[in-house]
């Protein structure tokens, strides 16, 4: 295994901490089957090899027509309603997504627009992939350090559209899906930890076409050709395996030490699914046991920037996280970016 050089581990205090005050998520309510994949397949695959692959039975997607921001909008919309919070309350609005509704303007003005608010808050996209939340959430909260009230976070949006008819890699890979987590101030301290890496040796293994190039083909939407829908590959994931392990073991020790416990101090672990393989490496390589972590791969498919928070709003329902119980989140992501932090109810 090569050794890598990572950032200095760091520990932070907060002296205007912040805590999670609602999550929710959703949905589309048409789901599509490994079954009916298949029959769009030039080569289909036999289902025990798809799920050896990726995973997938499953997943949820959207109607034709439907933007991004209708589906963040959704979850939005609910996540403010939880937390008797308005629209015009929040601080800042941040958007995770894979393209968005526009690549400009940001969709999270679009999503401003939609939600009906009345003032000229800050809106903007912050786009890293699966690792985009744990970015946005570390931000937001020292947003709220600096003097921001609520920060709302949206993930997700319209993923299985955009990927190829024809790359089993991807192609039953991918479902749609929106999550909503709104912070605000807490007089206590509940993120404990938090660490972030990015390593470019491994940049093309997980990537977006050249928007440049389609650009210059003439394509006036990314829907309006049928060679566009190749908007995602995956390369071999494998050739980053050895550095994905280190980089994750890495994070996890480091949020321990900084967070001042021990691996059985954490109540849950969560990491981003990419795959089913690599999810399985990743929770093996960290002797992570079956009851301390949750999966949607099988139902929901890669919801990309939603699913790290996806994962969090499915555990909360799954076992009422109690105060006091802590959670590791653990992601990696396209660039290859990842980091990761502990969340104490």
């Amino acid at each position: 295994m090569n050794t890598y050089t990572f950032p200095e581990n760091k520990k932070y205090s907060w002296s205007r901490p912040c805590e999670i005050l609602s999550m929710a998520s959703y949905l589309p309510q048409s789901t599509l089957s490994n079954e009916q994949i298949f029959r769009t397949q030039k080569n289909p695959l036999p289902e025990p090899m798809v799920i050896r692959m990726v995973g997938v039975k499953n997943r949820h997607v959207a109607q034709p027509g439907v933007s991004d921001s209708d589906l963040m909008v959704i979850a939005a919309q609910e996540c403010l309603k939880k937390a008797a919070v308005t629209a015009d309350d929040v601080s800042k609005i941040v958007v995770n997504k894979f393209l968005g509704d526009r690549i400009l303007p940001p969709t999270a003005s679009i999503l401003q627009r939609k939600l009906g608010v009345k003032r000229a808050v800050q809106c903007l996209d912050i786009d890293g992939g699966m690792n985009s939340f744990i970015q946005s959430f570390i931000m937001a909260a020292k947003c709220i350090q600096s003097g921001d009230e609520y920060v709302l976070i949206v993930s997700g949006g319209i993923c299985h559209d955009l990927i190829s008819r024809d790359n089993p890699r991807v192609s039953y890979l991918f479902g749609d899906g929106a999550t909503a987590v709104l912070l605000g101030p807490s007089e206590k301290t509940h993120i404990l930890s938090h660490y972030e890496f990015s390593n470019y040796d491994y940049l093309d293994i997980f990537k977006s076409t050249d928007f440049y190039s389609a650009a210059k083909a003439g394509c006036n939407t990314v829907t309006s050709d049928p060679s566009l829908h190749d908007m995602y590959s995956i390369g071999n994931w494998k050739d980053a395996n050895d550095f994905i392990m280190e980089a994750l073991k890495h994070t996890h020790d480091n949020l321990l030490e900084s967070a001042g416990c021990k691996a059985e101090n954490i109540d849950y672990f969560l990491v981003t699914e990419i795959n089913r393989p690599l999810w399985e490496n990743i929770i093996n390589h960290l002797n992570i046991k079956p009851g301390k972590t949750i999966s949607l791969l099988q139902e929901q498919g890669n919801t990309l920037t939603a699913n790290m928070p996806m994962l969090l709003v499915n555990l909360d329902k799954k076992v009422s996280l109690q105060p006091g119980q802590r959670v590791m989140m653990l992601s990696v992501g396209e660039g290859i970016c990842g980091g990761g932090c502990i969340y104490q109810k």
